[in-house]
């Protein structure tokens, strides 16, 4: 597939430098993002791709957790004042 895309000349070039650092043409380089959306337009999610995801958005539910996280930020809280001296 041919498309053609009218862009502002700063993201061209932008582009073009980011093309020509990665060694690829500006063709090559937008067909890599184009092919890594392809996940995206089946509808899959970033849980999908990486089950760590997942996990993290499940653990900022739970109150053991957040207690956990709540004392350790207190804990730090003096160590961080010290160092600020």
């Amino acid at each position: 597939m041919i498309v053609e895309i009218d862009l502002k000349p700063e993201l061209e070039a932008k582009l073009k430098a980011h093309a020509q650092a990665r060694g690829v043409s500006v063709e090559a380089l937008i067909a890599s993002v184009i092919e890594g959306m392809n996940g995206a337009l089946n509808g899959e999610t970033a849980e999908d791709k990486d089950p760590r995801i997942a996990t993290m958005r499940e653990t900022i539910n739970d109150e053991l957790f957040l207690a956990d996280l709540a004392e350790t930020m207190e804990d730090f809280k003096y160590v961080d004042a010290e160092h600020k001296h």
